[in-house]
């Protein structure tokens, strides 16, 4: 196994602070190993106190399922998801905002986002796994087959089962564009 180093960890924290400034938000990063442990964190000037352990939260669920932690969201009354959770003492957050670190094929962590809404924080670390090239995705649940947000939710019910809410136009319409604007690479066969 692979592990994400420090010097790995703190080049990603530069480079979120950088596309979260990008964005005019105040965020908390976070950078954990593929158990769940943090790496390196940076809170930006301004971030509110709370997102520091929400950014944490949503790494660790992203590391522990090896997806974004927003694709938890709908799943998240499973008897396994709510158990591992509550050994967990709730630290989980199953929010989008975290997204998996990949060296090819093989999980090395997670990064974890917080300080905007949801939808902006996902976005802000869709953009940072794939300017930093950890973005070999197996797949996922989207309609582009990538691990994209989904915004799918109308009357309190998402037509795939794995949907959020619009946070806001300019979010959804970032995130539409997304698999274009930085795309997913294949993964390494």
């Amino acid at each position: 196994m692979s592990a994400l180093t420090l010097d790995e960890a703190v080049r990603m924290l530069a480079a979120a602070v950088k596309t979260a400034e990008g964005m005019d938000v105040k965020v908390a990063i976070a950078v954990l190993d593929p158990r769940g442990d943090l790496i390196a964190l940076h809170r930006m000037d301004g971030a509110l106190w709370r997102s520091v352990p929400i950014s944490q939260g949503k790494a660790a669920a992203s590391a522990a399922w090896d997806a974004p932690s927003g694709d938890l969201r709908e799943r998240w009354d499973q008897p396994v998801l709510r158990a591992l959770s509550m050994m967990e003492n709730g630290r989980l957050i199953p929010w989008p905002g975290a997204v998996p670190v990949r060296h090819g094929d093989e999980l090395v962590g997670a990064i974890g986002v917080s300080g905007d809404s949801s939808c902006a924080d996902h976005n802000i670390v869709w953009k940072l796994r794939h300017a930093l090239k950890l973005d070999h995705i197996p797949g996922g649940v989207s309609t582009t087959k990538d691990d994209n947000i989904v915004n799918d939710i109308t009357e309190g019910t998402s037509a795939g089962g794995w949907g959020h809410p619009v946070c806001s136009p300019e979010a959804a319409a970032i995130a539409k564009a997304l698999p274009q604007t930085h795309p997913v690479r294949a993964q390494a066969k």
